[in-house]
């Protein structure tokens, strides 16, 4: 069953959205490419991903926080 995501930015006026449909199996890195896309981005900035208090970036051998190819958006995001 695909998840329905409704992306705002933050501190922005006027309010910025997109809507995108996504597989339920879809790992934190591929909705990386989605969000990039659908905002017409082109991977120029770093990002990390924040669920509850858990933090999410791409995997680096400096960054402390886990990979986020590793955490499906339906395991992972669920109970948040």
């Amino acid at each position: 069953m695909p998840y329905e995501l409704n992306i705002k930015l933050s501190n922005i006026e006027p309010e910025v959205s997109r809507t995108v449909m996504v597989p339920n199996s879809i790992n934190l890195h591929e909705l990386h490419w989605v969000i990039q896309g659908a905002f017409g981005w082109n991977n120029n900035h770093l990002h990390e991903f924040q669920i509850g208090e858990n933090r999410y970036q791409e995997k680096h051998p400096d960054a402390d926080h886990p990979d986020e190819a590793k955490v499906l958006l339906h395991k992972d995001a669920k109970d948040t």
